[in-house]
């Protein structure tokens, strides 16, 4: 509240002023023109809007405090659950973040496991030398059970690297792969838990809804590493 009258800059007391209708700035009760009773009507009006101002403060804080309060047991099974589901999602992102997955590497029609796991260290060397990454212990790891029926399948093949920004600079640099015969089919990706691969295939059904959809210039973008 304004110490002077909008009016007349005399100075106000809190018995002596009105706020003005319009510019909600405060006057002196005789310079608004409005005779005792209506004075006193307008304070009442105004008062009548703090109270409900406040009325409706106090019942918001009366929700919060109700959150707050409320005993744990009457949380459902599902809050407990959801917390769990993401404490385990946290612990597999951390446990995968220096993995590397490596998709279309040639794979042995026959052999051993040995013969493969040395035909597949061989072809990632090669294949970082390409890319001017070096690492010096590579424990390649096909995933998924070998299918002697189908020579066109090739299995993915994980690798861990030593840091996650080793990761990172593969990835960056694997479009280099794609000039090289030998390498040009296979493509680099971190290794994403399954709730990352859900989500990233939403996110492509999307665009690829909103581009039939009619809508142009559109694209997955990465920020901080999650696409959107």
């Amino acid at each position: 509240m304004s110490t002077t009258c909008h009016s007349c800059k005399a100075a106000l007391t809190p018995d002596n002023s009105i706020p003005c209708d319009l510019c909600r700035n405060y006057i002196h009760n005789v310079c608004s023109g409005l005779s005792r009773t209506e004075a006193q009507l307008a304070k009442m009006q105004d008062v009548s809007l703090v109270v409900n101002k406040l009325q409706d403060e106090i019942q918001n804080l009366k929700s919060k405090l109700e959150l707050f309060t409320r005993k744990p047991r009457e949380f459902s099974d599902v809050d407990t659950l959801d917390t769990e589901n993401i404490i385990c999602e946290l612990a597999q992102r951390q446990e995968r973040k220096n993995n590397l997955i490596i998709f279309n590497l040639p794979e042995m029609d026959s052999g051993s496991k040995t013969e493969q796991i040395s035909e597949d260290t061989s072809a990632i060397k090669e294949m970082f030398s390409t890319l001017n990454i070096k690492v010096d212990t590579i424990s390649p790891i096909r995933l998924g059970k070998y299918d002697p029926t189908s020579s066109a399948r090739r299995r993915p093949v994980r690798i861990r690297l030593p840091h996650t920004d080793a990761v990172a600079d593969v990835i960056r640099l694997s479009g280099k792969l794609k000039s090289i015969d030998k390498f040009k089919l296979v493509s680099l990706s971190r290794d994403r838990t399954p709730a990352q691969i859900g989500y990233y295939k939403r996110i492509k059904q999307q665009l690829t809804d909103r581009t039939l959809a009619g809508e142009t210039g559109l694209s997955i973008k990465y920020i901080h590493g999650v696409p959107k």
